[in-house]
Parts: C-alpha cells; structure tokens; sequence
C-alpha cells in the first residue's frame, strides 16, 4: 500500500513538474512574440552591427604612416684568396688593388600610401674607417637599371642616400636595392631620415633569420624552455611591430 502511494506521489510530481515546464515555455515565447522586446533585441543587435562596421571601415579606410623601411638582407664576401697565394694574385676593383671584398644589399620601401619624393636617408655603421674601407655603390630599381639621379656619400660612419621619389610599394611593387662595396664586413647599426609627413624604420632582417634559425634549432635540440620562450615572444614582437607600418 505505502508503495502504491509512494508511486502515485512521483507521478503527481512529475506531472507538476510538465505544467511548470510549459508555462515557463509559454512565457518565453510570450516574450519574444512581445512587440517591446522584440524592438530592444532588433535595437541592440543594430548597435552592436553599426559599431562592428564602423570599426571595419576605419580600419580600411585608415591613414598608412608615411615610412621609408631600409631592410639589410644580406652581407656576403665575393673574393676569397688563399693566404698561401694572396701575395702572388692582384686583384683590382675599379682600378684599386684589393684582397677583399664584401657586399652588404638593403632593401629600400615606401610602406606608405603616396609617393615620397627628395628624400634622404642615413645608414649608421660602426666600421671603422668607413671612408677608405667603402669600395664602391650601386642603386638599383626593380627592373635591375641603375638609379641615375641619386646621391650616394660616406661621412666618417655613416652612408647617406639622396632619392628623387619612391613609390608606395603596396600599390606599385617598386623598390630599390642598395649595394655597398667595402673591403670589410659592414657593421650596420641602423638607419635614420625624416621629412614633413615621413620617417625611416630599419629592419635587419638578415639577423632577424639568424637569430630565428637559433630558436628553431635550440627547440629541436631540447634547449631550456626559458630562452625558447623569449626567442618566440621576441619574434612576436618584431611581427607585431611590422605588421604596424604596412
């Protein structure tokens, strides 16, 4: 008998428990079928797709800053002598009798969206003697022709170029490539410039792979956690960073 009753209890409870499920259900639906609340949902959801494409918009539509990047890509020893032989061999460069010689190449962009026209830039080394140790130069344009109205000098440590004009290299693909001809490996240390509505970043991206192959090869070689950690958020950074200028 307490079982019987026991037993038409929970069905009771069950039964309760369907009613209070199908009002709750009722008043939800009420709810969004009500014209008051339906007009709030629509107004938010209006904000939130006004203001997400307000962003997207500007963000498109947003002024690039007018930067000059000078990347290195490269320093290379094209001469080698055997010591044995080096005093027996003469080698000339332009006339002038050298038993090295080595060639640092940069990348020379206009990040920008408009032309930058007359401007100079600085590349700051720490060679010693730069004036006697720098060979020869060599300005390029895309097409591989040598850019006849620039201005190229050497002051104590430092090279300067003086260009006619550089177009945006998103819109025209347009570069230059310096070549820089010295008898010692050139240490470059940066380059600066400005204008009115222009700035030079430098990017050595030729130490940005090396130092990147170092993390590579210490992750594969099991090295400590510590220093593969700062070599990615270090990498991060410079992605970052160069993300921000193009």
């Amino acid at each position: 008998m307490n079982q019987i009753f026991a037993t038409h209890e929970w069905a009771n409870l069950y039964l309760l428990m369907l009613a209070a499920a199908e009002r709750q259900g009722q008043s939800t639906t009420s709810l969004w079928l009500d014209d008051a609340f339906s007009n709030y949902v629509v107004f938010i959801a209006g904000v939130v797709v006004g203001v997400t494409g307000w962003l997207v918009v500007r963000y498109l539509s947003r002024q690039r800053p007018q930067i000059i990047e000078v990347l290195r890509k490269e320093t290379v020893s094209m001469l080698e002598i055997n010591s044995q032989v080096r005093d027996d061999i003469r080698v000339e460069y332009k006339g002038k009798s050298i038993g090295k010689l080595h060639r640092t190449t940069f990348d020379i962009l206009n990040r920008g969206d408009t032309p930058v026209t007359d401007f100079s830039l600085s590349i700051n080394t720490q060679s010693a003697d730069l004036p006697n140790a720098t060979l020869g130069f060599l300005l390029l344009d895309p097409s591989g022709n040598e850019v006849q109205d620039s201005i190229i000098r050497v002051n104590n440590k430092d090279i300067s170029a003086s260009i006619k004009f550089l177009n945006p290299f998103r819109l025209y693909r347009d570069r230059l490539t310096l070549y820089i001809f010295t008898s010692e490996p050139l240490k470059v240390l940066d380059a600066k410039g400005r204008g009115l509505g222009w700035g030079v970043a430098y990017f050595d991206q030729l130490g940005y792979e090396k130092e990147l192959s170092g993390i590579l090869i210490a992750t594969l070689s099991g090295g400590p956690s510590s220093s593969v950690l700062a070599g990615i958020l270090k990498s991060l950074q410079v992605v970052i960073s160069r993300s921000l200028i193009r």
